[in-house]
């Protein structure tokens, strides 16, 4: 148990900088195209995104899942599935080659048609490092991604950024992602030592793929629906505006991306470890969220004060229109880290088919709401967006109550005392500021220490269990680091 809970805290803390790293380094080279490119060129990339991250989904095809959840997966199952994964690749590939220019058409976009061949290949570049990043991971050794993934950024982003200013709009947004799946296959395969043999195991194959086939749907299901705002705005409206909007996402993704991606990385692996022992898996994933909660609340609440000064002071006038957009997309991602820390558990249990039809229900739930939010314009399916993530969190509870016996009271209380936290820091905040006219760079940093001087203060003050497990994780490796050095 101790073991464990030292390789937890350890990949949390090298995902952590993984993670903080590449976002840091994406953030900057994000400021600068902002200032080199256009709206549209961002609402192109914007739409041709969509059907890059669905066709990297049908490669995955759950299988990743499947050998993270697999307790000792053989070499013949990582070879299978690795060969799996660059035939389906080059199949999803030729698939985009056919449809650019009927994609092209339906957006009256006719660069569409040129660019989507070339962005494509990042499908067959990505497929060829998909077990070594799922090995290193079911080892949770993050200390040894982390290097790579933040060579291949600065390296991808500093060269994108080149041709931007030199007027290469578009092209500049694709080479960058070419460049970072290249190294970052180059770097993982001089990394690891496993290599595929020459073997497809149907066996084995068969046995994944009844894991898998769920999870495939289920993240097919996820990752079309969580775009379908995009492809709705680039149609509806217009590139333009799906330039803002994607602006405001790209913005919002960052810390939203950031805090999912590290307790995705670790909980689930670590949760798997825990697939026999309900009891204890509750229990973990109780922590967890807390955790989780006051981390995302509250930064979700910050982020929609600081969103003019930020918004002003680094992407200037012509990124305006991106401001309301960006505060509602931070009020309905507040609960988005919650529903997949959710579904991370009941995964880990194996229950990928409680997990798929909960996501058909949410979906299918969704986007009843959407299109009725659409009717009334962008802010009005903005509105549904946010409506649509709470009813996520209330199936959810439903759900985790019969996979977890996680009681749904319990998890509202869990989570319902860092909301009014974050609700009420906000609206001190807001209060106290919201009739200066400072710079925006003064506005920005006033207000920053004004709102995490009265979050943590107030979180002490109740007692807010999130914030007592946060306080004693870092009190721990503080005594620890200084004991270290003592002796």
């Amino acid at each position: 148990m101790g073991q464990m809970r030292k390789k937890v805290v350890s990949g949390m803390f090298w995902s952590s900088i993984q993670r903080t790293g590449m976002i840091t380094i994406s953030f900057v080279g994000n400021l600068i195209f902002a200032h080199l490119l256009s709206p549209d060129d961002f609402g192109c990339i914007g739409l041709l995104s969509v059907f890059i991250v669905v066709s990297e989904t049908f490669i995955d095809g759950g299988f990743g899942a499947a050998l993270l959840q697999k307790k000792s997966p053989t070499n013949r199952d990582y070879s299978t599935i690795f060969f799996w994964n660059i035939i389906v690749a080059v199949f999803c590939y030729l698939c985009l080659l056919l449809a650019a220019p009927h994609i092209a058409k339906f957006y009256k976009i006719e660069l569409l048609k040129q660019v989507l061949p070339f962005i494509g290949l990042v499908l067959i570049l990505n497929a060829f490092s998909v077990i070594q990043v799922n090995q290193l991971m079911k080892k949770m050794l993050f200390k040894k991604m982390t290097p790579i993934y933040l060579i291949a950024h600065i390296i991808g982003i500093t060269v994108g950024c080149i041709a931007a200013f030199f007027g290469y709009g578009v092209w500049s947004l694709v080479l960058q992602q070419l460049l970072i799946a290249l190294i970052i296959d180059i770097l993982l395969w001089k990394l690891c030592e496993w290599r595929p043999i020459w073997c497809f195991d149907l066996t084995s194959f068969k046995s994944l793929f009844s894991y898998g086939s769920l999870v495939l749907l289920t993240n097919l299901i996820q990752n079309i629906y969580n775009n379908l705002s995009s492809l709705i705005i680039g149609r509806v409206f217009s590139t333009h505006t799906l330039g803002y909007y994607t602006q405001a996402r790209k913005l919002v993704d960052v810390p939203v991306n950031a805090l999912s991606q590290i307790v995705n990385q670790v909980t689930f692996p670590f949760y798997a470890n825990y697939q026999d022992n309900i009891e204890q898996l509750r229990e973990s994933m109780r922590k967890s969220l807390k955790v989780i909660a006051f981390l995302n609340f509250g930064l979700m609440a910050l982020l929609v004060v600081l969103a003019p000064s930020v918004f002003d002071l680094l992407f200037g006038e012509k990124w305006a229109s991106s401001i309301p957009l960006f505060q509602l997309l931070c009020i309905a991602y507040m609960l988005y880290t919650i529903t997949t820390t959710n579904m991370n558990a009941i995964r880990a249990t194996g229950r990928s088919d409680i997990v798929f039809y909960g996501q058909v229900v949410k979906k299918s739930v969704g986007l009843i709401v959407l299109l009725i939010g659409v009717c009334y314009g962008l802010y009005g399916l903005m509105i549904a967006l946010i409506v649509d993530m709470y009813l996520h969190v209330l199936i959810n509870s439903f759900l985790a109550r019969k996979v977890l016996k996680y009681k749904i009271s319990l998890q509202f209380s869990d989570l319902f005392g860092t909301y009014i936290l974050s609700i009420l820091t906000f609206g001190i905040v807001y209060f106290f500021t919201k009739s200066l006219h400072f710079h925006a760079g003064i506005l920005l940093l006033f207000q920053f220490v004004l709102f995490t001087l009265f979050y943590i203060v107030i979180a002490h003050v109740v007692k807010n269990e999130g914030y007592i497990l946060i306080k004693d994780i870092v009190l721990e490796k503080f005594y620890k680091s200084k004991y270290i050095c003592k002796h």
